[in-house]
């Protein structure tokens, strides 16, 4: 079975990505796994710090918080506590974890407390984008409660560059036919030198078809390519494709940890992740 694998460092914030996930998992029929990451020498008490007993108390207690997390949900799952080991950092346990729950795809928020505190600005989550080869969902900041209402789809933007075709084969494991269905998106930018609107489009089209080829078979899709207002910036028209499209999470792809340090500094993706009301997909190219 399909695993997802949800990260929380115990504040309510980090806990706001859950609904998103429980949302997901529910419509590709996955699995969620609760997970939290235990420093031994940071969590526990300075005069109980190398104490066997201690540890062993504090992994019961964060595993019982866990598994009523799991329960308020109502999320059908399971919960652990990820010990780090000597000289391992947060986000190489979180993707450890991944690794040994074969999960198909890490979650977590991008405005947590504590450890999470600057994930997507140059911490946890931006160690986890680089080092963990599967999609990374992350919530940020406008996030809102997940609707129930609709059917569960996602939108797959793309800027034409062959890093965009990466998103697809990674998001295979969570597209499963007849349950899912996706949106493809290309903003058509306003720019002097360009082609005409249509023959823009057109082109448009084409490599939105090109993705199309790759998604499973049985996969509904539709192709979309709305136009950006005159200096609207491209984020803002991705939004709203997203809105238009009642799509539960927005897809991209990103360069990886060193490129994506200056891409979530000041780029498509940090804007779309700092206002759209629904999770951002992050995808690492393979290029």
């Amino acid at each position: 079975m399909t695993r997802i694998l949800v990260t929380t460092d115990g504040s309510q914030l980090s806990r706001s990505v859950l609904p998103h996930a429980v949302r997901l998992a529910a419509a590709c029929g996955a699995r969620l796994v609760l997970a939290r990451v235990l420093n031994p020498s940071v969590d526990l008490p300075h005069n109980h710090a190398g104490e066997p007993d201690a540890l062993a108390a504090l992994v019961r207690t964060w595993q019982a918080e866990l598994e009523s997390v799991l329960r308020a949900a109502e999320a059908e799952g399971s919960a652990t506590v990820a010990i780090e080991s000597n000289g391992e950092s947060t986000h190489e346990a979180i993707v450890r974890v991944a690794v040994e729950q074969q999960a198909a795809l890490i979650a977590m928020h991008s405005r947590g407390s504590g450890a999470l505190r600057r994930a997507l600005l140059g911490s946890v989550a931006m160690g986890v984008l680089g080092h963990w080869q599967g999609p990374l969902l992350v919530t940020g900041g406008h996030a809102r409660s997940p609707s129930h209402e609709r059917p569960y789809s996602i939108v797959i933007t793309s800027d034409g560059s062959p890093a965009s075709l990466d998103v697809v084969p990674a998001l295979e494991a969570v597209l499963t036919p007849g349950r899912i269905p996706v949106t493809l998106v290309r903003i058509c930018e306003p720019r002097s030198g360009r082609p005409s609107p249509e023959a823009e489009q057109a082109a448009c089209l084409h490599q939105l078809e090109r993705l199309r080829e790759q998604l499973p078979p049985g996969v509904a899709c539709e192709c979309r390519c709305p136009a950006a207002a005159y200096e609207q910036p491209v984020a803002g028209a991705i939004i709203e494709a997203a809105e238009l499209a009642n799509a539960g999470a927005i897809a991209m792809s990103t360069h990886g940890h060193g490129a994506m340090r200056h891409l979530l500094a000041g780029s498509v993706a940090l804007d779309v992740l700092g206002h759209s009301p629904v999770p951002l997909i992050l995808v690492r190219c393979r290029g």
